[in-house]
């Protein structure tokens, strides 16, 4: 399957995000409330406004870091 830039960009800023909001959410929530009856909810909710804030996060700072990656790159290779 060829995916466009744009969908390949879109896609593994989802993913990407996803991994980091459930081993994040699931260790903060786990560290702040303890493993009792209420965890998985409230590592649900804390997964979900995770998730909503990453995503956006890293389609800001993903092209960003690429370009500061390259002019570091750029600059040893002179």
């Amino acid at each position: 399957m060829r995916l466009n830039k744009v969908t390949q960009f879109i896609l593994f800023n989802a993913l990407a995000s996803l991994g980091i909001s459930l081993s994040i959410s699931f260790f903060m929530t786990l560290i702040n409330q303890g493993m009792d009856r209420y965890f998985l909810s409230a590592w649900g909710q804390s997964f979900i406004m995770g998730y909503i804030i990453a995503v956006p996060s890293s389609m800001l700072f993903v092209p960003l870091v690429e370009k500061i990656m390259g002019l570091m790159i750029a600059k040893e290779q002179i």
